[in-house]
């Protein structure tokens, strides 16, 4: 899993993003 999210970070940050924007507001 580490791998995985180290490999593709855009999609992480991409996804973390989302659910900032959702639960911020």
């Amino acid at each position: 899993m580490s791998a995985s999210g180290a490999r593709k970070p855009e999609i992480s940050f991409a996804h973390f993003d989302r659910v900032d924007i959702r639960a911020g507001t």
